[in-house]
């Protein structure tokens, strides 16, 4: 029974495709351009390219603010990679620097934390986000930094959450 269900899914689909074709091959170039775009944004911002990003928040000033990369955000991305530049860009166009992952919960505090990127740390925790936010495993930014053994971060953290 579960063949011919899935014969009869798979000749809807050939049916789909043959009947609007044109409609689909659009749409799927279309998709694909906007990943390829996406993606290029993507590492732009995790190689700490702030030129690129001042670009990106003159042209599509809402869209840096969304959770576009595989839903991670612009400060998300900066986090993980330890690009305090780009975070400091971000917060001077009041971007929000502590947006939880829909998923995980990682804010962009977690990331840098877990990443041993003390400099994003620092600036992050200055910049007001709040130590103690959990992420949906229940741990925080210290958790991450203590799990993945960077000394620095563990004893900034601790002197933070201590406040």
């Amino acid at each position: 029974m579960l063949k011919i269900s899935a014969i009869l899914i798979l000749a809807g689909v050939v049916t789909l495709f043959t009947t609007y074709k044109p409609e689909i091959k659009e749409f799927l170039v279309a998709a694909n351009e906007l990943v390829g775009r996406v993606e290029k944004e993507e590492k732009r911002i995790a190689s700490g390219d702030v030129d690129y990003v001042r670009k990106l928040l003159f042209d599509q000033p809402k869209a840096m603010r969304l959770p576009i990369y595989g839903g991670f955000s612009a400060a998300h991305i900066a986090a993980e990679h330890g690009q305090v530049e780009v975070l400091q860009i971000l917060h001077k166009e009041n971007i929000n620097l502590e947006p939880k992952h829909k998923k995980s919960g990682y804010t962009p505090l977690v990331m840098a934390a877990m990443n041993g990127h003390i400099n994003a740390v620092v600036f992050l925790v200055e910049s007001g986000v709040n130590v103690k936010m959990k992420t949906r495993a229940g741990l925080t930014a210290l958790d991450w930094a203590k799990a993945r053994s960077h000394t620095e971060v563990i004893e900034y953290l601790e002197s933070k959450e201590s406040l």
